[in-house]
Formats: structure tokens, C-alpha cells, sequence
């Protein structure tokens, strides 16, 4: 099969090349980071490959706090517990907030890339259906938001039954191993899981492990052992795909590239203890004004006989006796006042580290007339997103092409797909070449704007009606320059003299 894929063109240089089977430095020191625990210490397979990276997923799920004392039991506990060992009585989900707006400015159906072959429209046409038959939008959204928050993902395909079918890896499952030039060689995904077919003696649903395997010419699934703590499981293999596609069917994203590490920054981590005093802050808060909503009653000038004996009259109101006064004790909220101010304060260092800015909604009605104000206002955002578009962007391509050529090989072997080809029909070329469109589009003011000046300029002979088509047809959505071109030429001249 892989010479089939030489004949179809040179575009995808190193995808389907033989690669170098002597370990270099790097990749043994990488071997050992990815692979087998290397600790005389453990006598079996972790459920994940690093704890920072199961961390980073319970801050995302709200489940960082999990096995802590709850918030109301400890306050109504005989034994004091310190407030940073509860578990607080509200989670503020930052991690989650942050992550969703920042993969929304990379998969939003206004901002997700456009890939495009240039002069080519064949070839551009085939991988916009291979995008529609995969869901390739709607299938890279979690992937991405995994990717922000851990720092990679694995995200894989197949096809099944003429369909391409997309799903995804979290990386702390996941362990990878490069070649020299960075090429996803295999890929080992091993995570345990809950039986809900299968049940104990106690009645309690049983741990397995899924073991799955995908190499360069191979994907390979394992059967499933009962996990048993500190105990190494025998896999048996139960089935064997042998595609010989010489490459791996799926794609290793992360943000950034690291030495000796497969996993890139993310973009949360940096701000856990921001997170931590949070929520503290805020259900000490909670606290605070719940005791003022609910003041506890106080009594002076009264023996406990006479408290014993209070009578209530009928106009609601207590017979305190001759001396007995009688007050709510409420606190006066200075220290909500702080620790509002304090927290806001963090917010604005928190967010100032992770680079994602979060607006009053009310104070930006009053700014958003444009996409350049926009743009000044989350500046720093803005420059995170170009940043991550830039390491995401070759690996969305690589994973877009393997899925088109897989296609292909399948069809040329006899198999049927979900897609229609012309007859004798190759790609012409595999250079893909990927469009982002503005973070921010632009607004109707600002089209109106633009259309004004491209209109000026061609009046004023500096600028061709061909060259201001082009420079406005993105804005209108306009796929085929040269046809919109062609059809502006042939519409008839509705009014000779004019407009005023």
C-alpha cells in the first residue's frame, strides 16, 4: 500500500516515508519518560501516565476537592477542621471557563481554519467533503479543549463501514513515541474503567483495563483484565487491523513543543493556587453573609432560670422582665468588602498570567463597535490564540490528510465509501495550505467601511475592480474569486447614468 501513496504525489513529504529504526539520545531519554515506570518502587501500570495531568482533569470536572470534608459538616463538627482541608462550599469552575472561551476562538464556526489547495479546486473540494463525512469541526472541539487544559490529545480515526469515524484520547492515557522528526511512530492508549456489565461479589461494578495499540501499520485492541491495584495485567490480544498505511490513523495535538516531553503548556496549570483561593475566598464569603442574613440572638441582664421561662405575648413580641435587653448579634460585612476586593484583585493576576481577558458584559455594549476595538480590548488574548493557532494548525492538517488519503487507498483497493469519485480521479497535489479567519470578524459598520473605501480607490484609478473584489470577498463569503468576478462582468447595467 505505501507505494500507492507514492504514486499519488510527493505532497505529504514524511508521512509515509520509512523512518530510521536506530534510537537516537533523544528518543531513549523519551522511552523512558512515555514508557514503563522506571521505579524500583512501583510493581505495577499506574492508571496514568502523570498525576499532574489527572489533576489538571479534576479541576476541569469539579472533582479536585473530592475526599475533603464537606464545607457544612465541618463547621457543625465537635472537631475544629481548617478551612483549607474542607471541601469548599463553592467550586468556581474557572479552569472550565477559561478553556471554553479560549477553544471557542479556535473551533467557533466563525474561526475555525479553512484549508484550501491552491489552484486546485478539485483537490480543495475533495477534502471539504472529507471534512463533511468526518464532522472534522464538530469532532475537534473537545479534543481541542483537552489539548488547552492538559497540554495535548490524542485524537484518532477509522473508517467503519464506508464512514470515517473520529474520537479522542485523553493524554494522561495516552503514550506516545516519536521518531527523529517528531512523526507520531505508535501510540499506546491504556486507561482503566468501570464494567457496567460486569459486577462483584459486593455488588459494585468492576475495575478493567482497555489497552489499545496503533502503529504504522497496525491497530491492534486488547482484551480487557480486572484491574488490581499494585498488580502488572496480561494483555491478550482479541483482534488486529493490519491497514499498512504506513502511518498512524490519528494525530498527537499539543500547544507547544517541549524537550523530552510529549505533552505541551497548559493553559491552566500555572493558575491552580489563583484557583484554590478563589473558591476558598468565596465560600468564606458564603459564610459570612449567611451568619448576617441569620443573625444568632443575644441576651443580657437574665439568669438562665429567667431565659428558661420567656414567655411570648400575643403581639409577637418577648417578655424580657424588668432588666433583660435583648440584641441580634450582626456583623457589619467589612470583612466581605475585603475579600471582595482582594479577590478581584487575584482575578486580574490570574487572568493576566493565562493571557485570557473576561469583560463586563455590561461595560462592552458600549464598546464593541468594531472588531478593532475588540481586538485592543483583549489584546493579549488575541495574541495567545495566534500563538496556539500557530502549534495547532500542522497537526489539524497532517490528521485531515491521512484521513483523505486513507479514504483513497480504501476506495483504489475496491472498497466502497461514503464518498462519490470521478472516474480515474488522483489529487493533483496534497499541499493543503490553511486560512484563520479574524478572531473577531469584522461588524457591519466595519464592512460598510471597507466597501467605501474599496469603492474610493477604484474611482479614484488607484486600485482595479478586480483587486477590490478580491480584497472584500471574504467578508461576503466568497469561495470562487475569479467566478463572482466573471458574474459582476456579465450582470447588465442597470442605471447608465449612474449614482449621486
Amino acid at each position: 500500500m505505501p507505494r500507492t501513496i507514492d504514486r499519488m504525489g510527493k505532497g505529504l513529504k514524511g508521512l509515509a516515508g520509512r523512518f530510521s529504526q536506530i534510537p537516537t539520545r533523544l528518543q531513549r531519554h523519551a522511552a523512558n519518560n512515555l514508557g514503563v515506570i522506571m521505579n524500583d518502587q512501583v510493581t505495577g501500570y499506574k492508571k496514568v501516565r502523570l498525576d499532574s495531568l489527572d489533576l489538571l482533569d479534576k479541576y476541569y470536572d469539579k472533582t479536585q476537592y473530592d475526599g475533603l470534608p464537606d464545607w457544612d459538616q465541618s463547621i457543625d463538627s465537635n472537631e475544629y477542621i481548617a478551612v483549607r482541608k474542607r471541601k469548599p462550599r463553592i467550586n468556581y469552575n474557572v479552569a472550565k471557563v477559561i478553556v471554553d472561551k479560549v477553544g471557542g476562538k479556535i473551533t467557533g464556526a466563525a474561526t475555525f481554519p479553512l484549508f484550501k489547495i491552491e489552484d486546485s479546486p478539485d483537490d480543495t473540494e475533495f477534502f471539504r467533503m472529507v471534512q463533511k463525512l468526518s464532522g472534522f469541526r464538530r469532532n475537534m472541539v473537545e479534543p481541542i479543549r483537552k489539548t488547552l487544559l492538559s497540554g495535548a490529545c490524542y485524537v484518532r480515526y477509522e473508517l467503519v463501514e464506508g464512514d470515517v469515524i473520529m474520537e479522542w484520547a485523553h493524554s494522561k492515557h495516552c503514550y506516545p513515541t516519536f521518531d527523529a522528526s517528531e512523526e507520531l511512530t505508535q501510540i499506546e492508549v491504556r486507561y482503566v474503567y468501570e464494567d457496567p456489565n460486569d459486577k462483584d461479589a459486593r455488588g459494585k461494578f468492576k475495575k478493567k483495563w482497555y489497552r489499545r495499540m496503533s502503529t504504522k501499520t497496525a491497530e491492534i485492541l486488547y482484551d480487557n483484565p480486572e484491574y488490581r491495584e499494585g498488580s502488572i495485567p496480561t494483555f491478550v490480544e482479541v483482534s488486529r487491523n493490519d491497514h499498512n498505511l504506513g502511518w498512524v490513523q490519528g494525530e498527537w495535538l499539543r500547544t507547544s513543543k517541549k524537550k523530552f516531553s510529549p505533552d505541551g503548556e497548559s493553559i491552566v496549570e500555572p493558575i491552580l493556587d489563583f484557583i484554590d483561593d478563589m473558591n476558598y475566598s468565596l465560600s468564606q464569603t458564603s459564610q459570612a453573609v449567611g451568619y448576617n442574613q441569620d443573625p444568632q440572638l443575644a441576651m443580657r441582664n437574665m439568669s438562665e432560670d429567667e431565659l428558661g421561662e420567656l414567655i411570648r405575648s400575643s403581639q409577637r413580641a418577648w417578655n424580657l422582665g424588668r432588666e433583660g435587653e435583648a440584641n441580634f448579634i450582626e456583623a457589619d460585612m467589612k470583612g466581605v468588602t475585603t475579600a471582595g476586593e482582594s479577590r478581584q484583585e487575584f482575578r486580574n493576576l490570574m487572568l493576566e498570567v493565562v493571557r485570557v481577558v473576561l469583560h463586563d458584559p455590561e461595560k462592552m455594549v458600549g464598546s464593541a463597535q468594531s472588531a478593532k476595538a475588540l481586538e485592543l480590548l483583549n489584546a493579549p488574548l488575541v495574541e495567545l490564540i495566534d500563538d496556539l493557532r500557530t502549534s495547532l494548525e500542522e497537526s489539524m492538517k497532517k490528521l485531515l490528510l491521512k484521513m483523505g488519503l486513507t479514504i483513497l487507498m480504501v476506495t483504489e483497493q475496491g472498497f466502497e465509501t461514503a464518498l462519490t469519485f470521478p472516474q480515474g480521479y488522483r489529487p493533483k497535489s496534497l499541499d493543503l495550505s490553511i486560512t484563520w479567519p479574524p478572531i473577531y470578524p469584522l461588524t457591519i459598520e466595519d464592512i460598510q467601511k471597507k466597501v467605501m473605501a474599496a469603492v474610493q480607490a477604484t474611482t479614484a484609478k488607484f486600485l482595479s475592480r478586480e483587486s477590490a473584489t478580491r480584497w472584500v470577498a471574504a467578508d461576503f463569503g466568497i469561495q470562487d474569486i475569479d467566478e463572482e468576478i466573471a458574474k459582476i462582468a456579465a450582470e447588465p447595467i442597470l442605471n447608465p447614468f449612474g449614482t449621486f
